[in-house]
């Protein structure tokens, strides 16, 4: 949660940054001490996905005009930066969260596609299994992407 404190001659700014990697969600805290005539960035790295201001030069040169009205201008430019990267990181979450349910789906169409041919013959039962031998079981499974028997 991001976070102000006013202080006389200076302001404390707690935010953070989200970082998605192989299905990986990684929090890190952003830390500004921001005066009139400074801006202070820490880094707080929770994670290994990229530093939080390894780009800020570049940042900075993409918005000069603003950036050299002075460190609050700066500081806009840098959380502008971060909340654009939060919403592509929960774009991707989202993505991820969308395969997932489209394959949940399939799974369940297809399962539901085979019951009537196994649920009769004992799909619960551990000590008989007269289902594996048929061919449409083999095909349940190839089309689940299971391993074959």
């Amino acid at each position: 949660m991001p976070k102000i404190e006013d202080y006389p001659g200076h302001n404390l700014i707690l935010f953070n940054r989200y970082a998605y990697a192989h299905k990986q969600l990684t929090v890190e805290e952003v830390d500004f001490l921001q005066g009139k005539d400074f801006l202070v960035t820490v880094n707080r790295r929770g994670g290994t996905g990229p530093r939080a201001f390894e780009r800020i030069e570049e940042l900075a040169g993409l918005d000069i005009a603003n950036v050299e009205k002075g460190p609050d201008f700066l500081l806009h430019v840098i959380l502008d930066h971060t909340v654009d990267g939060k919403l592509a990181t929960i774009e991707a979450i989202e993505d991820d969260i969308e395969a997932e349910e489209e394959e949940t789906f399939r799974t369940l169409e297809v399962a539901f596609e085979y019951h009537h041919i196994f649920l009769p013959w004992g799909l619960y039962d551990d000590h008989w299994f007269p289902w594996r031998a048929d061919p449409r079981w083999q095909e349940y499974r190839r089309r689940l992407n299971f391993p074959p028997n």
